[in-house]
């Protein structure tokens, strides 16, 4: 036991390295640990993008950002846009929106990340073409796969009941009657 803690304490020197010197804290590295399920795997993450942090509970994309920054991100990266865009979906969506229009994301991205409208136009331009992606652009509309994809099965099945529907044909006695017979098992009267 005694052993396995040293080598996690060792592998854990790593991360420590990685994140202690831009300002993230020794129960956050923790948390980020946690999350991944191994030092390993965390490292990799974070080296692939330092973004990828935004998945930890408890970090979110302007925390993250500025870790980012303060570790040699590019202001204009395409990580760091897909990032924000990520987060902007994720905000819209719990304001009740299931997408939101590219002006509009063009809009808050050029002021909140504060670079030029033409790098984010042109990863808006780029979405779709990019497999990896969580987001998709659908007719001037950046939503996310997830949200497009259980629209999309809503959307199908309301179509499918919509055109399946026979609408009954009850004359007024007939209903009547089907209304008295609910009252009567439900002892309403």
């Amino acid at each position: 036991i005694i052993i396995n803690r040293i080598i996690q304490q060792e592998e854990k020197i790593h991360i420590i390295n990685k994140l202690m010197p831009i300002g993230v804290s020794d129960k956050m590295i923790d948390k980020i640990i946690d999350h991944y399920g191994s030092v390993p795997l965390a490292i990799q993450k974070i080296n692939e993008s330092m973004y990828n942090l935004c998945e930890v509970e408890g970090l979110g994309f302007k925390k993250v950002d500025s870790y980012a920054l303060q570790n040699g991100e590019e202001t204009t990266s395409v990580k760091r846009i897909e990032a924000y865009l990520n987060y902007l979906t994720q905000q819209s969506t719990q304001e009740g929106h299931s997408w939101t229009g590219v002006e509009d994301v063009v809009k808050s991205a050029k002021k909140e990340l504060k670079i030029d409208a033409h790098y984010i136009e042109h990863f808006i331009q780029s979405i779709n073409n990019n497999k990896d992606s969580y987001l998709l652009n659908v007719n001037g509309r950046i939503t996310t796969k997830f949200y497009y994809g259980h629209e999309l099965k809503v959307f199908n099945h309301l179509n499918r009941i919509n055109q399946k529907y026979i609408r009954p044909q009850l004359n007024n006695d007939e209903l009547e009657k089907i209304i008295q017979d609910v009252e009567d098992e439900l002892q309403l009267q």
